[in-house]
Formats: structure tokens, C-alpha cells, sequence
């Protein structure tokens, strides 16, 4: 792959996260990519409070997605 191919990649990856986050609630609107930990952390903080996750069965290893958007930024 070429250099530009991969960052359309990551451009693609970063819109697609974006477009989950929001619908999800998120408010992501400009922000960089760093910016993401902080909305999913706020996402799954408010799904838990109000059951969504555990209700579904569903656990959020948050070390994962920090590990993530550190690994990518």
C-alpha cells in the first residue's frame, strides 16, 4: 500500500469512529482524533449509569481503547 492509501485509510477509520461515537450521543464535531478517548470514556460512562452495558451482558475494558488511540495518534 501506498502512503496515501493509508492515510485514506485512517481518514475513513477516523470518520467511521466519529459517526459511532455521535450516534451513540457522542458530540464530536472537529475535534482530533486525541479528543476521542475522553468521548468514549464520557459514552460508556453514561451507558453504564444507565445500565445499557451490563444490561446486555456487555463489559468495557476502557485500558483497551486508551491503548488503542495511543498506539494510532
Amino acid at each position: 500500500m501506498s502512503v496515501a492509501d493509508e492515510l485514506k485509510r485512517i481518514s475513513d477509520a477516523k470518520a467511521d469512529i466519529k459517526r459511532a461515537i455521535n450516534a451513540k450521543g457522542g458530540t464530536l464535531v472537529n475535534e482530533k482524533i486525541t479528543a476521542f478517548n475522553g468521548k468514549i470514556e464520557d459514552l460508556v460512562e453514561r451507558l453504564n449509569e444507565e445500565g445499557i452495558l451490563t444490561q446486555q451482558g456487555f463489559t468495557w475494558p476502557q485500558s483497551a481503547v486508551q491503548r488503542v488511540l495511543r498506539n494510532y495518534t
